[in-house]
């Protein structure tokens, strides 16, 4: 059997504050990776909230752009209507002359 080795206080106290220094930093790991996780979270509801903020707007967009349309293709059907209209009135113009001029 080997004899037993013994530490001597000095390397004991050594050993300790390595051990100390180790759980400090993992510990200052640890804090930095909690913080970052809760920014990350609040970002990652910020996002969610984002997103459906930018559906909102993007349906309202869509919305509007019709209207849009609307407008804009009301003056064309009154043009349409004009454009018939006179069309109408000439040809039954056109007509009462022909018309006219068979039965005097």
């Amino acid at each position: 059997m080997s004899e037993p080795s013994y530490v001597t206080e000095k390397e004991f106290n050594l050993a300790t504050k390595r051990i100390d220094d180790e759980n400090n930093r993992q510990n200052e790991r640890l804090k930095s990776l909690e913080t970052n996780y809760g920014i990350v979270q609040q970002l990652s509801i910020h996002m969610e909230r984002l997103a459906s903020n930018m559906e909102a707007m993007a349906k309202e967009l869509a919305r509007q752009g019709t209207k849009l349309n609307d407008l804009e293709m009301k003056p064309a059907k009154r043009w349409d209507l004009v454009i018939t209209s006179v069309i109408s009135a000439l040809v039954a113009f056109l007509i009462g002359i022909f018309t006219k001029g068979i039965m005097p």
